[in-house]
């Protein structure tokens, strides 16, 4: 495991449970799409449950702002439906399995009552990618596919609103990254980061309920001996239980 988004985890849970005046864990699940693309024909669909658990701190550092903390460490298996890399491709179906951490810090200007402020952050998601071994078909010839795993690290910044009421809690905006690392087959590639949006609502007081959707858009990457990473689009929806302690 690389020691960058381990650190980054480590901090904000440090954070959440030493500095945090309100310490919160959210447990749930999300429906997982993975896509790729080429010349806008989609390489390859990965869909599929996955779960997570998540801390969360709250500290309040002036009459405006508020600080939140979060970690969470997620995984699941998916179903993979794509193709192999070849001059003539053959379907492929497979499990890919993930497991992944994040790390996020934002600002919140919700501070002193205020029911609606501004929302600034960053963030440090990492994950694994591993792509089972699986048969395809050439006609009636078998053919093996070999799996391989990937390791990606992403950070990013966000810009939106939030809105804190006596039972509701939402927010919405844009997040953006600006670093990707994806190490694979001892390549390193870099897909370049586009707008991507996330939205989120929560019910409750001390316990609750809540859903979101969050997106990342990549373009492809620049080609690293000759490989390169096509266009990518990750889209999650998800719904949780929250529990502040």
């Amino acid at each position: 495991m690389r020691a960058v988004p381990t650190v980054a985890v480590a901090f904000v849970l440090s954070v959440s449970s030493a500095a945090a005046q309100a310490v919160a864990m959210q447990l749930g699940g999300e429906y997982f799409r993975w896509q790729e693309f080429f010349l806008e024909e989609r390489l390859l669909e990965e869909t599929g449950p996955r779960f997570f658990l998540e801390l969360q701190g709250d500290r309040t550092l002036s009459s405006t702002w508020i600080l939140r903390a979060s970690g969470r460490v997620y995984g699941g298996e998916v179903s993979y439906d794509g193709q192999t890399d070849s001059d003539q491709p053959l379907p492929v179906g497979t499990d890919v399995g993930y497991f992944g951490l994040r790390g996020e810090v934002n600002l919140l200007g919700l501070g002193g009552g205020r029911w609606l402020g501004p929302l600034l952050g960053v963030g440090v998601d990492w994950w694994q990618r591993d792509l089972q071994d699986s048969t395809t078909y050439d006609g009636a010839i078998p053919v093996r596919v070999s799996g391989y795993l990937e390791e990606y690290t992403i950070a990013y910044g966000r810009l939106g609103v939030a809105s804190r009421g006596e039972s509701l809690r939402l927010s919405a905006g844009a997040k953006y990254p600006f670093f990707t690392d994806e190490r694979v087959l001892g390549l390193t590639l870099r897909p370049k980061g586009r707008l991507s949006y996330f939205f989120s609502a929560e019910y409750g007081q001390k316990r609750g309920v809540g859903i979101y959707y969050d997106s990342y858009r990549f373009d492809q990457s620049d080609p690293d001996g000759g490989y390169v990473q096509p266009e990518s689009h990750q889209d999650t929806v998800g719904i949780y239980a929250h529990f502040q302690f």
